[in-house]
């Protein structure tokens, strides 16, 4: 079952989830959600959006990364 990273907190009337957060779903439901925008699949310790495949495994350590501001959780 694919694991993906949640970018922008999101919630739905049975779930929710905040920036950071990796969820398991079906294969389905992570190829709509790691899209780049709301998440990334997340693969062996690197992570990738579905159109990137195997090449981002690769590249993804040479790929600087823009800083994206995180979320805190409320409690």
């Amino acid at each position: 079952m694919p694991r993906v990273r949640i970018l922008q907190a999101v919630a739905g009337e049975a779930f929710s989830w905040a920036a950071g957060d990796e969820v398991d779903m079906s294969a389905e439901d992570a190829a709509k959600w790691a899209d780049g925008n709301r998440g990334e699949l997340v693969r062996g310790g690197s992570t990738e959006t579905p159109e990137d495949g195997a090449k981002a495994a690769e590249t993804t350590s040479e790929r600087p990364r823009p800083a994206r501001p995180r979320v805190k959780k409320q409690q």
